[in-house]
């Protein structure tokens, strides 16, 4: 069920993180690569059939390894900041700072920009106020 043709470097260490996170086997997860952001980062969207036949997703944030404590990582810092301000923003699940990876909430495919890219200001304007709402 597998589909890794990743760069990322599947450790026993970084499968054990993921088992222990999603509560599944590794065997049992698909990986696909996601489009990333102008960062070094890498994400992985990691999706897995549940028992109940309901399908769950995660996006696994791949970065470099990071030290403690975790809120110094500026993903972190950002995060914690706009949950201040109650904008929505994906969910820390699991930190492995050692590893560089978070397990963080999957938002889907539809990006703001992508709602947006074909309305008109007036339009647009309405969506970001609601994502800032």
């Amino acid at each position: 069920m597998m589909t890794h043709t990743l760069n990322l470097h599947w450790s026993e260490e970084l499968i054990q993180f993921l088992e222990k996170e999603t509560g599944l086997s590794f065997s049992t997860l698909t990986v696909q690569k996601l489009a990333g952001d102008a960062s070094s980062r890498l994400y992985w969207r990691i999706s897995a059939i549940r028992p109940s036949h309901s399908k769950k997703n995660w996006v696994l944030l791949e970065t470099e390894p990071f030290l403690e404590p975790k809120d110094q990582f500026p993903y972190i810092n950002i995060q914690t900041h706009l949950l201040q301000y109650q904008v929505h923003v994906p969910h820390i699940y699991a930190v492995a700072p050692s590893l560089g990876v978070l397990l963080v909430e999957d938002f889907g495919d539809n990006s703001l920009e992508k709602v947006t890219q074909k309305l008109s200001p007036k339009q647009y304007g309405k969506y970001y106020f609601l994502a800032l709402d």
